[in-house]
């Protein structure tokens, strides 16, 4: 339920963010980016499972801030670099996401899944904040 649920939410979104203009799709990555995490946060409050699904459909929704990334990195690669540059961040998302799951399923051995959820989103809320931060000294350059 719960992929199917930030899947459907993401698929959603993403839609509605393609269609954006590109100025206002530049300016919401960062909110959607930290948007993704702020939903998991109220699984540290152990809700009934419909309200956990809603959380995670929302989650998925901010998530859609990939429709505006992945584009924008490939196309601020210069040419010569792209393809190590487009390889080296697959690689490093992977990676992240593995030992994430790894990290998260050993934490849910030892604490409630929903406190791991929560504090998920936590971190995922701080590391893109501070991301969000490096991508509007970025934009206020260009």
């Amino acid at each position: 339920m719960f992929f199917a649920a930030y899947s459907a939410g993401c698929a959603a979104a993403s839609l509605a963010v393609a269609a954006l203009p590109e100025p206002v799709q530049l300016r919401s990555m960062p909110l959607l980016a930290v948007g993704t995490g702020v939903p998991l946060l109220g699984c540290l409050f152990d809700p009934p499972m419909p309200v956990v699904v809603g959380l995670f459909v929302l989650s998925g929704a901010a998530s859609s801030y990939h429709v505006v990334a992945q584009p924008t990195f490939v196309l601020r690669t210069p040419d010569a670099h792209r393809g190590q540059a487009v390889g080296f961040a697959i690689t490093a998302m992977q990676a992240a996401q593995g030992t994430g799951i790894t990290l998260g399923g050993l934490a849910a051995e030892l604490f409630d899944p929903h406190i791991v959820t929560g504090t998920a989103g936590a971190v995922g809320v701080i590391a893109a904040t501070l991301l969000a931060g490096r991508w509007r000294t970025l934009q206020s350059r260009t």
